[in-house]
């Protein structure tokens, strides 16, 4: 899982990496057209969180219910800490340079556009966020607030695993067809709904029957293929925008396409040992997936930073420049990031009460994480990976 994340957080850096310094290279060259494929499927990377936040909370969720809000409380704490040390940042940017600022010159407005960001509404409402990055968490946030009521409410604890998954795909598909004939925003949404999906399969225990190496290539194509659609439907219109409220008639179809894509990379480097899983086994995958929710936040502040001082250089510069400059930024975007991650995300949001957790123990899903879910059975603990299973520590309770 920390792979996984670790992946998506260099899918999002490639989207503002090409933002910001694609004018490095000349418009006309093949280093410039493939920046701006990194920078089309890199808006992917937001879509996998969607899918293991789907994943792991709704697993969480389903196996226990947990008083609603010690929860809330629980996934505010988990979020809050170092989302407002990099808003402060921000604001403090947009008082000394008021060129880049998005604060509204009056101060009531001003106020009012603040408390909009601090609970999350730029994403699930048209506002632009202080932080470009955050209308995601809006989404997650929003998740969170939903799914422990529609568990609770519906009672579908009960129900035969076949009626939750119909609903699913109900729920999906209706949604789809909405946008489609009337351009009902947030699609993206549907995304928690492959990672509810995939736990339901997860839980069914036919995984060693349905996991194959033939499927694994099946399902690396249908990743591959989504990635490539993205990139055409780029290409070929104004652009699927960062921001969730931009209108594409095209968005549904390849929504659903990289939900299949989504879900078969997920499972197979998750429950089958091929050719997946020693890559995003990867050390340092999983080493950036482990502060993702820190890099997340923190690494458009770094690359911003860079290309304020790099501003006066004449453009375009060589293939060999930007090269140099890509990996230049990598280097100080994770190493900024790895600071806040030390010094506010583990202090505040990682650390229990009264105890440090264990060094390497982060298991939590990022950019609005989870505890990973546990077994429902003895049958059903075997069949999940080691590094799903919580430890001993974490069932004692040592560990939230």
């Amino acid at each position: 899982m920390d792979g996984l994340r670790g992946y998506a957080v260099l899918l999002v850096f490639l989207v503002h990496h090409h933002t910001l310094f694609g004018g490095f290279l000349a418009q006309s060259s093949p280093f410039f057209e493939l920046s701006q494929y990194g920078h089309d499927i890199g808006h992917s990377g937001v879509d996998l969180f969607f899918v293991l936040s789907g994943f792991l909370i709704y697993g969480h969720l389903f196996q226990r219910a947990p008083k609603y809000f010690s929860y809330l409380e629980k996934r505010a704490r988990r979020i809050y800490p170092t989302f407002l040390f990099v808003f402060a940042v921000y604001l403090i940017a947009s008082y000394w340079l008021p060129s880049v600022s998005k604060m509204p010159h009056s101060h009531a407005a001003a106020l009012l556009y603040v408390f909009e960001n601090l609970i999350f509404l730029p994403g699930i409402f048209p506002i632009e966020p202080v932080i470009t990055v955050s209308w995601s968490i809006s989404y997650e946030f929003l998740f969170y607030l939903s799914i422990p009521l529609l568990i609770s409410l519906t009672g579908m604890r009960q129900w035969r695993r076949r009626s939750r998954v119909l609903l699913f795909l109900g729920i999906v598909a209706t949604h789809c067809i909405a946008c489609s004939i009337w351009n009902v925003p947030h699609i993206r949404m549907d995304l928690f709904l492959a990672g509810m999906l995939l736990y339901e399969a997860s839980e069914s225990g036919q995984m060693d029957k349905w996991l194959s190496k033939r499927g694994e290539f099946l399902a690396i194509g249908a990743y591959c293929t989504a990635l490539m659609t993205l990139s055409l439907f780029e290409l070929s219109s104004t652009g699927i925008a960062f921001h969730p409220h931009f209108p594409n008639r095209s968005f549904p179809s390849w929504t659903l396409l990289l939900m299949v894509g989504l879900f078969g990379l997920t499972t197979y480097t998750v429950y089958f040992n091929g050719i997946l899983r020693p890559i995003f086994n990867l050390k340092p995958l999983r080493w950036l997936g482990n502060m993702s929710y820190s890099y997340f936040l923190c690494h458009g502040i770094a690359l911003n930073a860079i290309a304020f001082a790099l501003r006066t250089f004449r453009k375009p510069q060589s293939p060999l420049f930007f090269l140099a400059l890509l990996c230049l930024n990598l280097v100080t975007t994770v190493a900024v990031s790895f600071l806040v991650f030390l010094l506010i995300e583990k202090r505040f949001s990682l650390a229990v009460r009264g105890n440090r957790s264990p060094q390497g123990s982060v298991v939590e899903a990022n950019s609005a994480t989870s505890p990973p879910p546990t077994a429902a059975s003895p049958a059903a603990a075997e069949r999940l990976p080691e590094t799903l299973r919580l430890r001993p520590e974490l069932e004692s309770g040592t560990r939230t």
